[in-house]
Parts: C-alpha cells; structure tokens; sequence
C-alpha cells in the first residue's frame, strides 16, 4: 500500500468548507483550507480530484507504488472571481497539482 496526502492550501474563497478527495470515483476523505488528509492506497493506476457542491478539479492520473505520494489543492484564482469560475470555467474552481 502507498500513502497518499492531499493538503490544501488556505485561501479566503470556501474558508471554513471542506474539499472532499474523491479516489477512483469514491470519497476517501474530506481536507479544509490549511490542513492536509492521508490514506492508504493500493499499488497500480489511480484517478484523484477534488470537489465542493459539485464543482470538481481537474482529474489526475497517478500510479502508487512503494513511495509516499503528495498532492496540493486550492480555491482558484480570487474569491470575486468564484461565482464566475463556477458557472463558466467549472474545473478551475478548485486546482489540483502533484507535488515532487
């Protein structure tokens, strides 16, 4: 098994909400601004994004192995430019990055 953390970055857009982590379709955890979540994945391909009242980040592709696996997510852009983000641009709501 490998383990994954997702942290968030804090920002003012969704303060006080959590981002749920949705793993190969399924919730495995919930992260709020400033904080990070881990869990245990099983070695071979896997999808990750993030989501809030339906607006998702952009899905990315990872495969586990044996080393320990990282990822960043944030609010997009500003918070005036929030309800914009989600009616006209959906995925950039939320950002979703792998860390090194």
């Amino acid at each position: 098994m490998a383990q994954v953390t997702v942290s968030r970055v804090k920002r003012l857009r969704d303060v006080g909400r959590s981002y749920k982590v949705v793993l190969d379709g399924a919730t495995v955890a919930k992260v709020a601004g400033g904080k990070a979540a881990s869990f245990e994945v099983a070695p071979g391909a896997h999808r990750i994004h993030c989501s809030i009242d339906g607006r998702n980040s952009p899905e990315l592709e990872f495969h586990a192995g044996a080393a320990a696996l990282a990822f960043e997510c944030e609010a997009g852009e500003g918070r005036l430019s929030a309800r914009a983000d989600s009616r006209a641009r959906p995925q950039a709501y939320i950002q979703l990055r792998a860390l090194a």
